[in-house]
């Protein structure tokens, strides 16, 4: 087995017998050239499952902590929000003129 850096898609397969494959692609295959010709990691990139995402450097993961700590205040409550909403957009009037009025 190829040991690799993510953990990869698991695929169901079954192994063919040497006569189940004549007349196939896999006749003129050779395993060794091929895994010398193949860029393992590209191919781990692309084919790493999504819950492990891409490599992330250390400084941009900072940044995104620091931008999630800073919280929204409300000044109603969402539920309160959501029904004046629904009653603006009733209403008919944009919010220019709400704040005019």
């Amino acid at each position: 087995p190829i040991k690799t850096k993510f953990r990869m898609p698991i695929l169901n397969w079954v192994a063919l017998k040497p006569n189940q494959i004549n007349g196939t692609v896999f006749t003129e295959l050779d395993d060794e050239k091929l895994l010398q010709e193949l860029n393992m990691s590209e191919f781990e990139e692309r084919f790493k499952t999504k819950a492990q995402g891409s490599s992330v450097n250390i400084s941009t993961l900072k940044m995104k902590v620091t931008q999630k700590a800073v919280s929204k205040v409300a000044l109603i409550e969402s539920n309160r929000a959501k029904n004046l909403a629904i009653t603006l957009r009733k209403g008919g009037l944009s919010s220019d003129d709400i704040c005019k009025a």
